[in-house]
């Protein structure tokens, strides 16, 4: 499995790579967007939340919100790999 990273602007010159699995949520703070990361740290970056949001994968939906690139990992727990039909009733 490759490993991705988002490159963070947390000044003009200071650059960070994080792990996007790691971020809890976004929080738009004046022009600046603050991270919170699993661990209680949180980390500030100069850009705008729109810009940053841009770097993150979105969730395949609001039901499971998992990213698509975390789903073949999921998919063993759901049916071996199958998808399976919605029940309906």
């Amino acid at each position: 499995m490759r490993e991705e990273r988002v490159l963070l602007h947390l000044d003009e010159r200071t650059r960070r790579a994080i792990d996007p699995a790691e971020v809890y949520f976004l929080e738009a703070d004046g022009s600046d967007t603050l991270l919170r990361l699993r661990s209680s740290r949180r980390l500030r970056d100069a850009r705008q939340l729109p810009e940053v949001l841009a770097l993150f994968e979105p969730p395949v939906n609001r039901v499971l919100p998992v990213a698509r690139g975390g789903l073949p990992a999921l998919w063993p727990a759901f049916g071996e790999g199958k998808l399976m039909e919605p029940r309906v009733g």
